[in-house]
């Protein structure tokens, strides 16, 4: 078993699902952000997120055959060095 989540900066810039070539896919991971809300009379005034402190990825899946790609099988699916299987 590999990584259960990448940094999204480790994901390579241009998506190709292996199986297939396509290049509509879905991205799944999550946002860890620093915020601040203003509130007034216990109602929000102004939420503003201020910086995102990580971006991680849980995986990724072709939206046309629905190949779906671990963490640690992204280099796999960068575009740039993509076989489509036959």
């Amino acid at each position: 078993m590999g990584r259960a989540w990448i940094d999204y900066s480790e994901v390579p810039c241009r998506l190709r699902c292996p199986k297939c070539g396509s290049t509509h896919v879905m991205i799944y991971g999550r946002r860890t952000v620093e915020f601040q809300i203003e509130e007034n009379d216990f109602k929000r005034v102004d939420e503003e997120i201020t910086d995102v402190v990580e971006e991680v990825v849980d995986g990724v899946e072709c939206l046309e055959c629905g190949e779906f790609g671990e963490p640690d099988e992204i280099r796999e699916w960068n575009a740039d060095k993509t076989s489509i299987e036959e």
